[in-house]
């Protein structure tokens, strides 16, 4: 494994999720930070497979032709959990984990640490991304909306990924604004709804957490102005535990209690509870 952290760099956008329930405990995917329920994230791993049947297949005449390994990023991998698996998954192929938390790619960096084919690496995805372009299979599960603007940050996805590559990205539609009405809002700019909650204290100061929704109606929309197109849809299921974190910053015990029922329905049955969209998308040749 090889890292290309550079701490000193690295501007965190991970207090929040500090704050709620750290970031060193292994766990699922999370409400914000989803690799999703096990069944979803078994879906997520088998994409490049069932998408790239010709690599598959064929991955040493495809080495020869190509001149190349097949190359697989996994943009806001946090702390590595769903890149060590894609790079187990598919040992003949370079897997890049980028995150833009220091503390979480010190982690991806442990978590990678046996694997000769993962790669950990530490910064912002828009500038590293042009760097290491291009990518024949790309993961963005549910960092779009977390990025200043996530119309610019689709098209450097977009940018990024080989002809007729694909990608992958979640991101919470309204099944979220729901959620969270209070705080929603709308950028006129961008033409997307966003929440925000601000003066969150922390142990030692007050954070603000702001995060676009992307309603399918809007992504199809977004696409439409790219080389990409929609070629599959559907949601996956987050683990509930990551919502009730978040409902416990709004300090009304109603909301939290909401959470922990929908907690406790997902302990007993792990297709219920949260979801958020996904979208498979795969660039013209």
């Amino acid at each position: 494994m090889k890292s290309y952290a550079d701490p000193d760099h690295i501007v965190s956008r991970m207090e929040l999720l500090d704050f709620m329930n750290g970031r060193t405990e292994e766990e699922d995917l999370s409400w914000i930070s989803p690799v999703g329920h096990n069944i979803s994230k078994e879906m997520l791993i088998s994409l490049p497979k069932d998408n790239l049947e010709y690599w598959y297949q064929n991955r040493s005449e495809f080495e020869n032709i190509a001149g190349r390994r097949l190359r697989i990023a996994d943009i806001g991998c946090g702390e590595g959990d769903l890149t060590k698996s894609l790079a187990n998954e598919y040992s003949g192929a370079d897997v890049f984990g980028i995150d833009i938390s220091a503390e979480a790619i010190k982690s991806s960096i442990i978590n990678l640490d046996d694997l000769d084919n993962g790669f950990a690496i530490g910064g912002d995805a828009n500038q590293i991304l042009p760097e290491l372009r291009d990518f024949d299979f790309i993961y963005a599960i549910n960092v779009v909306q977390d990025s200043k603007n996530p119309i610019k940050f689709l098209h450097n996805l977009e940018n990024s990924l080989r002809d007729g590559g694909f990608m992958v990205i979640t991101a919470p539609g309204e099944e979220a604004l729901k959620m969270f009405p209070e705080h929603r809002n709308f950028d006129d700019e961008k033409g997307l709804p966003y929440m925000i909650m601000e003066n969150i204290d922390t142990e030692d100061s007050k954070i603000h957490w702001k995060q676009y929704a992307i309603p399918k109606e809007d992504m199809h929309k977004l696409v439409a102005e790219t080389d990409l197109k929609i070629v599959e849809s559907g949601n996956l299921r987050a683990d509930a535990t990551g919502l009730s974190d978040l409902m416990e910053l709004l300090e009304k015990e109603e909301r939290k209690e909401e959470a922990r029922k929908i907690e406790r329905l997902q302990q007993k049955n792990p297709k219920s509870g949260p979801s958020v969209n996904y979208y498979l998308m795969r660039k013209k040749q």
